[in-house]
Parts: C-alpha cells; structure tokens; sequence
C-alpha cells in the first residue's frame, strides 16, 4: 500500500514496488481516514511505503499489521543504481485501486499488466505518443485516470508534471 503526498515520492514509491514484482495499492493522504483504513483492511498489504511528509498523518489516523517504511529520501544513495531484474506476466496483478463506493462502500479493482498495456496500445494510433510529450498528473493517484496520466509519460519517456495540490 502507498501512503505518499503526489510528487516525486509517489512515482518512486510505484516504481519501487513495480520493479520488486509486486502491485500497488493508492491511499491518499487527503483522504478521509476511515476510507483509508477500509483501504488497508479490505487489501491486506504485504508493506506500507509511506513519504516522511505523509507519515505522521498514518500515525495519528491509520494502523495496519503490515510493517509501514517510512521513504527519507536521502537514502538513495545506498542503494544498487542496477534494476532487479523482473519478468512480468501480461496477467501479473500491477495494481489495486478502489472504487468510489457507489454501493456504500468501496470496493478493490485489481488491473494487470496486460489492460495498462492495452490502454496505451489501442490510443497510440490516435494520440501518436512520443518522448516530446508532456503529461500531468491532474487527477488523485487513487483514481482509475491517474494510470493514463502518469504512465503515459512513464511508457513513452514524455514529461510528467505534477502540480502542487494547491493549484488543482
């Protein structure tokens, strides 16, 4: 599970996980505590990866049995500058992102690596998508869009910008 502010935390928190085999599961610190924490009960994570700007927030409001890692930022130094090496399966779970609960309560859609793939490949003959492009991450990282903005950029090595939350 990510508990990070939007910003380059959260892209290296997703990219972190990916890069380990496993998936993602969004929690957003702005949003109200008992949606997270049905979050983190309904999804069981194995870790929660947390930014030192949003962990005092999961302090106060959220607990969870799975160990949280709290990313300081000045560590990456000590770490390989090599990727592990990981083989993904086009139907390998990428991640998890829960619904507005139109029902009353939300509920986990879980998206392989194969539909994220499908998105961009059946778009790319209309958009022609290439390195010059700039994308925003405009929408919340916990909302089904958020996947279009970030990881067209992601995929495509365009731009990604991420405004600061108080001008969107």
């Amino acid at each position: 599970a990510l508990f990070v502010e939007p910003g380059f935390d959260l892209v290296l928190s997703i990219l972190a996980v990916l890069k380990a085999g496993a998936a993602y599961v969004p929690m957003a610190p702005s949003n109200p505590a008992v949606r997270n924490q049905h979050v983190l009960d309904d999804s069981t994570p194995a870790l929660v990866l947390s930014s030192a700007q949003a962990h005092p927030a999961f302090e106060a409001h959220l607990s969870s049995s799975a160990p949280v890692m709290i990313m300081q930022g000045n560590e990456l130094d000590t770490y390989p500058v090599t990727a592990p090496q990981v083989e993904y399966q086009p139907n390998d779970l990428a991640y998890v992102i829960y619904t507005s609960g139109t029902t009353g309560k939300a509920k986990g859609v879980l998206q392989d690596h194969a539909n994220v793939m499908r998105l961009f490949a059946a778009t790319h003959p209309d958009y022609q998508f290439s390195d010059q492009d700039v994308w925003m991450l405009y929408h919340a990282y916990t909302f089904d869009f958020s996947v279009w903005e970030m990881w067209g950029a992601l995929l495509h090595g365009g731009r990604l910008v991420i405004p600061e939350q108080d001008s969107v």
